[in-house]
């Protein structure tokens, strides 16, 4: 197990490929989480059960680092909206007996009859479409491209714990997602509610920077900050707009185009979740980029000034809302 994140893509040998057929999105995640595949190790999760369905999977991030949370994911294209492998469904628990059964889920039934969303690709066959993941034994993130409109396509997930701000929040698990009948294989459809949108272009000028997205159903925790049983939802926040509204950094608010004329570098700050109205915590291992335009799809910034000696950071560009491109820096650490 370690806190180093590892970069996955499937562009790597050996990698997963992934599609709108059934157990694709599960093939990327045991790969990604648990098995490893050519020279890349395994972000240090666990399968907990494997049953006799291949389109179900139960992944657990690690009880000793982190939350120790279940996720299960259903990927034979029945549950999802329109019955189509084009999707899997999420759900989280605190912790699970067998594939199906879990307790503290997360969202409830009642939140999300069928557990969050995580589009695989705007069309149901097995035309391949490419991924990219961040993750160690903690957390995810996976990066999509759907094959919309957007530029680029890729779309965001989450699940993991978070940096809460909380002593011993044992319960920090975010599952991100949309919901599950919004989703019709459209490009306007399949990211209206991602956790991560929060960090998109403003409207105006389709510039870069970070925009809030008040969006209920974007994730949810397994229990508020008051430990009282029950998921919760979230959203995601960049600090500087803490002020609220909708809207986000326009040409005024961004400090201009990467680098920076001030100090050559790049600029940023931390990636807030909120759960209410009260901040929750961050989001782990990325931040969120102050500029304008500049910042290159995986364009990698070594030796960042104020991190740790022989930090480099990696913008990863995205699309928020299938239209609206958006940016994040992935912590590279002494990333394998």
């Amino acid at each position: 197990m370690s806190l180093t994140p590892t970069i996955y893509s499937s562009d790597d040998p050996g990698a997963p490929q992934l599609s709108g057929t059934v157990g694709s999105l599960i093939s990327v995640l045991r790969a990604v989480l648990v098995g490893g595949y050519g020279s890349k190790d395994a972000a240090g999760w666990t399968e907990e059960f494997v049953g006799s369905d291949p389109y179900k999977a139960v992944f657990r991030n690690s009880p000793i680092t982190s939350s120790g949370y279940c996720t299960r994911v259903l990927d034979d294209g029945t549950a999802a909206a329109g019955g189509s492998a084009r999707s899997a469904t999420m759900r989280a628990f605190e912790s699970m007996t067998d594939v199906d059964t879990g307790l503290g889920p997360t969202p409830t039934v009642s939140q999300m009859s069928n557990g969050y969303l995580w589009a695989k690709s705007q069309t149901a066959n097995a035309t391949n479409r490419s991924w990219f993941a961040f993750a160690n034994d903690r957390w995810v993130y996976l990066f999509v491209a759907v094959g919309g409109t957007g530029s680029p396509d890729d779309v965001p997930y989450f699940m993991g714990d978070i940096d809460s701000m909380m002593f011993g929040d044992d319960h920090c698990y975010l599952l991100s997602g949309t919901s599950s009948t919004a989703y019709t294989g459209s490009g306007a459809n399949y990211s209206l509610s991602k956790l991560l949108s929060f960090i998109s272009a403003s409207n105006s000028g389709g510039r870069w920077g970070a925009a809030v997205r008040d969006v209920d159903a974007s994730g949810s925790f397994g229990r508020s900050f008051s430990l009282a049983p029950g998921s919760v939802y979230c959203r995601g926040q960049a600090p500087t707009n803490a002020g609220g509204g909708g809207g986000g950094y326009g040409s005024s608010q961004c400090v201009g185009d990467y680098p920076s004329p001030v100090t050559g570098g790049v600029m940023f700050e931390y990636a807030l979740v909120r759960e209410s109205s009260e901040p929750r915590g961050f989001m782990p291992g990325v931040f969120v980029p102050l500029h304008a335009s500049g910042m290159g799809n995986k364009a990698v910034v070594p030796d960042v000034d104020g991190m740790a000696p022989g930090t480099s950071f990696m913008f990863k560009t995205f699309s928020s809302d299938s239209t609206v491109p958006g940016a994040i820096i992935l912590n590279l650490g002494s990333v394998k």
